[in-house]
């Protein structure tokens, strides 16, 4: 029977997949349902889920360390949010999203320092992601 472990240790698998290749042609493949997820389960992002929410909510980059230690590096990140809510104005309703904290830090260690980077990054927005708010309303229909 697998272990919770192991599941981890896949999720980082196919995170560390998506970060190679995405560093190598600055882009996601597409066609490769790997590049397609964007989350693991519910509310825990993949790299490109997590780069999504880069991008969404305008996260910039404040800090950064990071050192090798016996073969492993292991960077630490710290994000900021440059608006604390998004709305997404839908046809029939709109909803907004709203992020409990602005700043948040994220750790990751691999062998290839890039890979520990892009972990570092998912988990960065991870943790600003935990305690978010979603509140939607439906849209007054207009009569013609």
């Amino acid at each position: 029977m697998p272990q919770p472990q192991d599941n981890f240790k896949l999720a980082d698998e196919l995170d560390a997949r998506v970060i190679s290749y995405f560093l190598k042609h600055q882009s996601f493949n597409d066609s490769d349902p790997e590049h397609l997820k964007l989350n693991h389960s519910p509310g825990i992002p993949t790299f490109r889920g997590a780069f999504e929410q880069v991008l969404r909510f305008n996260l910039k980059r404040v800090g950064s360390t990071q050192e090798q230690n016996r073969g492993i590096w292991h960077v630490v990140v710290n994000y900021k949010s440059q608006q604390q809510q998004i709305t997404l104005d839908l046809d029939d309703f709109k909803i907004t999203v709203k992020l409990q904290a602005t700043s948040r830090s994220g750790a990751g260690s691999h062998q290839q320092k890039d890979i520990a980077a892009g972990y570092a990054l998912r988990n960065a927005v991870r943790q600003l992601l935990q305690g978010v708010t979603i509140e939607s309303e439906t849209k007054q229909k207009e009569e013609c």
